[in-house]
Order: C-alpha cells, then sequence, then structure tokens
C-alpha cells in the first residue's frame, strides 16, 4: 500500500513506514536517507544483542509486537525502527 505520492520528497519525511516493501521502495528510501534498510532476517533474530545497534548516526532497534492477522486473531510481528538524526525535525 503506498501512502504518499509516487514523486513525494522522502529525504524530509519524519517517518517512513515499510510494510512488505518492493525492491524498488526498498532502493527509493535507501537513497533518500541514505539508511540501511535492515532486512526480514535481520528484524526477527531473537538475541538481545541483536536488537539494539548504532551504525553511521542511526539507531537500529527490532521487536516484535501484538498485530492482529488477517483472520482477526493476534500474534507476533518482528518491527524494526531506525531513528536517525536526519531524520528529526
Amino acid at each position: 500500500m503506498v501512502l504518499v505520492d509516487a514523486d513525494a520528497d522522502l529525504a524530509s519525511a519524519a517517518w517512513i513506514d515499510l510494510r512488505e516493501p518492493t525492491a524498488g521502495e526498498l532502493a527509493r528510501v535507501q537513497g533518500a536517507t541514505g539508511l540501511r534498510i535492515p532486512n526480514q532476517d535481520e528484524i526477527s533474530e531473537i538475541e538481545l544483542s541483536s536488537r539494539l545497534a548504532f551504525e553511521n548516526g542511526a539507531y537500529y532497534v527490532t521487536s516484535p509486537l501484538v498485530a492482529p492477522s488477517d483472520d482477526g486473531q493476534l500474534g507476533l510481528v518482528p518491527v524494526a525502527f531506525v531513528p536517525s538524526a536526519s531524520c528529526q525535525s
């Protein structure tokens, strides 16, 4: 699902939400922010030492969160946050 105009300037975005991004969407966000976007395997890592990192001015934080599935049942889904100074206003 695309929530912004395809031509929107992502470099000035305060929040970019990627849910099941395409390769093109990942490349666009990486190009606009200069940040490494964690892949699904990295987000799903269970070791605590793998859940928190600081790299090139950005914090990488991953965690399982509760979310409803398509059938309405609750389950854990892996989520990653990448806050950085370049994303703050």
